[in-house]
């Protein structure tokens, strides 16, 4: 628990803009008219989610960036893929709760706890 409190702390505003940007979105303030709760927060589940256990319970180490950025790039074409199957989704367009997520995960994938003596 004490690692999740840490990526919070050193990533505070990562996260404030991330909560400000899925309240935005599924107020419908960004989109007028049509809120999109469901993908939202398909959209936060999956980024978070799946670079947290890639993180913390398959790989146990921070990833290399260039690894990092590689496994990022799976997971942004693979939320299409999730969209299109799922949800028969064809024409999502990625917003900024999108992006934010993207950079989250990645943030998480890097993370590098202390190391304890």
């Amino acid at each position: 628990m004490e690692t999740v409190k840490t990526i919070f702390r050193e990533n505070r505003w990562i996260f404030i803009l991330l909560g400000a940007a899925f309240i935005g979105e599924i107020s419908g303030i960004f989109t007028p008219g049509f809120r999109t709760i469901l993908p939202s927060t398909l959209v936060v589940v999956y980024f978070l989610g799946l670079s947290s256990i890639i993180r913390f319970v398959m790989v146990r180490r921070s990833l290399h960036k260039v690894i990092a950025g590689i496994v990022d790039l799976i997971m942004y074409f693979g939320y299409f893929m999730l969209m299109a199957v799922a949800l028969g989704v064809d024409g999502y367009r990625p917003s900024a709760l999108f992006f934010l997520c993207l950079i989250t995960a990645f943030k998480i994938l890097i993370y590098e706890q202390e190391k304890t003596k």
